[in-house]
């Protein structure tokens, strides 16, 4: 199992990323790594094509579609619920052209998911403004018609249960489909 540490922040938010490979995915994730495994086909990994967006309905708020683009990757899909909660959006950018403090991180998750090529989940304590919130995401690999990884699913979502008791929750993260 890879497990590893990595801190950023800026005057409005810092970061401190726990990575984790699957075998500690947290239980909000399940369901959707069942779905990805039910399109696997022994070994090979899924392609882009072997599902419609429909069947994604349970999380389509919460999920980003990332392409690789060589050592870099690009947003095809950001996720609106997470825009809405982060007051950015990044569908059509590339990783290397956000956020300079915190794109290193970012695309180095997508490259080990693509050198990887099996999911990758972990959770993220931050604050923003100042509030903590916690976030956690699983990354899918989706492959093309080489097995390489071409494609990554991310679902991102807000995780209230892991915050401190008795902080104060930061109000413009906490309409994230109500789970607040």
């Amino acid at each position: 199992m890879v497990s590893r540490e990595i801190g950023a922040q800026s005057a409005d938010w810092e970061i401190v990323v726990r990575t984790v490979w699957l075998r500690d995915i947290p239980e909000e994730h399940q369901p959707i790594l069942d779905f990805w495994t039910s399109l696997k086909t022994g070994a090979a990994l899924p392609c882009r094509g072997d599902f419609d967006v429909l069947d994604l309905q349970p999380w389509i708020g919460d999920l980003h579609l990332v392409e690789i683009c060589g050592d870099d990757a690009k947003y095809i899909v950001y996720g609106t619920n997470v825009a809405r909660s982060l007051g950015r959006e990044w569908t059509g950018k590339r990783v290397s052209e956000i956020e300079p403090g915190n794109t290193g991180n970012l695309l180095s998750y997508f490259l080990d998911v693509r050198d990887e090529g099996r999911p990758l989940a972990h959770i993220v304590p931050a604050k923003f403004d100042g509030l903590p919130n916690t976030w956690t995401r699983i990354f899918l690999p989706f492959g093309d018609q080489t097995g390489r990884v071409r494609y990554v699913l991310v679902r991102n979502i807000l995780l209230p249960k892991y915050m401190k008791t008795g902080t104060q929750r930061n109000p413009r993260l906490a309409i994230n489909q109500g789970r607040l």
